[in-house]
């Protein structure tokens, strides 16, 4: 998408994998991988990243992992050559594994949470134990993953076959052409994710968990929905925003202002 009055260039790589190709007890292969992943590259490519205002991420997802990469367009050939270097020596060493084991401990954190914990039963209940779409990671299957195992992710997805690029501000098809295609040197197709099963839903129609000493209490109604093929999946999605939402902007929350005042 051409914006050539933004000075600014953005763009997402994105490869098959995320947390649906996480090992059995290595789950959170995926994050903790992709975390140590971006420490790769030259020693100083953080602190060159920073002197050009460029900015270079990791988002992980249930079936997909995806590099985002926003850079000035007077800096963009500068940039690009750093992120080369990331794709061409990927931080997958023992020492950055480490450090992103460090990191991802914060993210455990929550678990205790009455929120989380009452989303983490909804996904049980709602798709059945051992779905794919259940699995967390912990402290143990973290620690279980080595630098072998984010190689071995490595090898078998980032490839361009599999992968999508979308690029958008200032700068033309010809431009990302001739720069993105020739900098990254991957080669192949990525490996066949697992299937996903159907979900197995409990027949049970509450299901209550008790956390002792939590200030909070968290209730979650559900119903099944159409599914992304659906032709009534957009409406539908649309209807639950208006009606909750999940901001004061709904008009649930709304209501409920008005009864209060």
């Amino acid at each position: 998408m051409e914006r050539p009055t933004v000075p600014l260039v953005g763009w997402i790589l994105t490869f098959p994998g995320g947390s649906l190709a996480d090992l059995p007890g290595k789950e959170g292969r995926a994050n903790l991988c992709g975390l140590a992943f971006i420490d790769g590259g030259a020693p100083d490519s953080v602190d060159r990243l920073g002197d050009l205002a460029s900015d270079l991420r990791v988002w992980t997802e249930f079936d997909r992992f995806s590099l985002h990469g926003t850079s000035l367009r007077s800096n963009l050939d500068e940039t690009l050559v750093l992120w080369a270097d990331l794709l061409r020596m990927p931080g997958m060493t023992d020492a950055t594994v480490a450090y992103a084991k460090r990191r991802v401990a914060s993210q455990l954190l929550p678990i205790a949470d009455p929120q989380a914990i009452a989303w983490n039963i909804f996904s049980t209940v709602a798709r059945g134990q051992g779905h794919p779409l259940v699995r967390r990671a912990t402290a143990p299957t973290y620690e279980a993953v080595t630098s072998s195992d984010c190689k071995q992710y490595r090898e078998s997805y980032f490839r361009p076959g599999g992968a999508r690029l979308s690029i958008a501000g200032a700068i033309t098809r010809a431009d990302v052409e001739g720069k993105f295609t020739a900098m990254f040197g991957l080669t192949g197709a990525a490996q066949a994710l697992p299937l996903v099963p159907p979900p197995q839903p409990r027949e049970a129609r509450v299901v209550f968990s008790d956390t002792p000493g939590a200030s909070q209490s968290t209730i979650i109604m559900w119903a099944p929905t159409p599914g992304l093929s659906d032709p009534d999946a957009t409406a539908t999605e649309v209807m639950s925003a208006v009606l909750g939402g999940d901001s004061v902007q709904s008009r649930l929350a709304r209501s409920f202002a008005r009864w209060r005042a």
